[in-house]
């Protein structure tokens, strides 16, 4: 089967794009079109441009060959009646925001950049919301089915296609020249596919499409709980700077009273060193007194004269009373030292 116009590679791109489509149409006014569609789709705005472009002709067949998925299938939607290869397969999935961001941030920031993904992410449903609205119209299906089917990220096969009602008829001709030509891009598709689905994985796990709210929401408590633990380590130091103060107007006040403690026991020192010396003076004396005692004994006692004014009662002073008076003298001697 020969087709009007031929759609081929990534949505927006040089095969497959609006002004292509525009073009073509309006060399056709009012004319029935058969379009080939066989992409694994691309950019949203293009599918929604040439959907529209297709609607407005009125008279569109969209063929699909091999696998269609996302854009492409979204660019289906304006065809008047949409025709699917026995053999092919049909992807829906919710819109997806090509994100990459290797960065350091700090709390305020990470705030800042929550606020960011979560307005993409109200962005995106929008979109979802939209793209779901125009597979309901097409089906019959709820939006809320469709939402949940684009969840999914399941391949339906032509079978299953038609049942949800995306495509109108199978298309079970046995046509080999179309199967030849089909052949001959089997390694491009495949190749294709293996890049597109990496793609598109890629693409998930950076945007995080399906929990994209609660990974954020998550980023927002550790960023909180991040701040949190800043200032109560702010405090903890804060704390351990008081202390440290403390503790070195305790040990400054301990130096002092023990270099007073050494200059007292310096003085105590020196005072018993005094005392010892003076001690031993008074003995040395009074070794000294006792041995002018033992001589006294062996002299003879005279009376002395009497002077005149003297009591003729005063007793004269015996040898006992004169060792007495002597050592009375050297007490006295030791007091004054």
């Amino acid at each position: 089967m020969k087709y009007d116009l031929i759609l081929r590679g990534d949505v927006g791109c040089a095969d497959f794009n609006s002004k292509t489509v525009d073009d073509f149409l309006q060399q056709k006014p009012g004319e029935p079109v058969t379009v080939l569609i066989d992409s694994f789709g691309g950019l949203l705005n293009e599918g929604l441009s040439i959907a529209n472009a297709f609607a407005n002709h009125g008279k569109v067949t969209v063929y699909m060959r091999g696998m269609n998925a996302s854009a492409a299938t979204i660019a289906s939607m304006g065809a008047q009646r949409v025709i699917m290869d026995k053999n092919g397969l049909y992807l829906v999935h919710k819109c997806v925001l090509e994100y990459c961001d290797w960065n350091i941030l700090t709390a305020d920031e990470l705030r800042e950049k929550a606020a960011e993904l979560l307005k993409g992410a109200d962005e995106q449903e929008k979109m979802d919301v939209i793209v779901a609205g125009m597979y309901a119209e097409k089906t019959g299906k709820t939006i809320e089915e469709l939402l949940t089917l684009m969840t999914e990220d399941t391949w339906l096969d032509a079978k299953e296609a038609m049942e949800w009602g995306f495509v109108d008829e199978v298309d079970d001709a046995d046509d080999a020249e179309e199967k030849e030509e089909d052949n001959q891009l089997t390694n491009k598709k495949t190749i294709t596919m293996k890049a597109n689905e990496l793609y598109s994985r890629f693409a998930s796990a950076l945007t995080g499409d399906k929990n994209l709210k609660a990974q954020i929401a998550t980023l927002r408590a550790e960023a909180e709980e991040v701040e949190k633990e800043n200032d109560d380590l702010k405090k903890e130091v804060d704390d351990l700077k008081s202390e440290n103060e403390d503790l070195n107007t305790t040990i400054a006040e301990l130096k002092t009273a023990l270099e007073t403690a050494q200059a007292q026991l310096k003085t105590a020192t020196d005072k018993v060193v005094e005392m010892e010396t003076q001690l031993k003076e008074q003995d040395e004396l009074i070794e000294e007194l006792k041995g002018e005692a033992g001589d006294d004994d062996k002299q003879v006692v005279t009376t002395p004269e009497k002077k005149e004014g003297e009591d003729e009662d005063e007793e004269d002073e015996n040898p006992m009373q004169a060792v007495a008076r002597v050592f009375a003298r050297a007490k006295e001697l030791a007091r004054i030292k």
